[in-house]
């Protein structure tokens, strides 16, 4: 995913909600390094966030957003 594209995607965010989107995207990422069984030291095998785990991470941001009291 570009950085332009997200900036597009992310338009009104704050920053604890720019903060949150990273950290659940690189959650997921080594959520499915996990389930995939890889096993190797952080310094030899990296776990890169994808565009799936962004998305993803977005969405759910958006939706805690639209869910929170006294926001409309």
């Amino acid at each position: 995913i570009s950085p332009k594209n997200l900036a597009s995607q992310t338009d009104g965010f704050s920053g604890a909600d720019l903060a949150s989107v990273c950290t659940r995207a690189a959650r997921r990422a080594v959520r499915r390094a996990v389930q995939a069984g890889r096993e190797a030291p952080a310094d030899e095998a990296p776990v890169t966030i994808e565009a799936s785990d962004l998305e993803a991470a977005l969405e759910e941001i958006r939706q805690q957003t639209l869910e929170e009291p006294g926001e409309q």
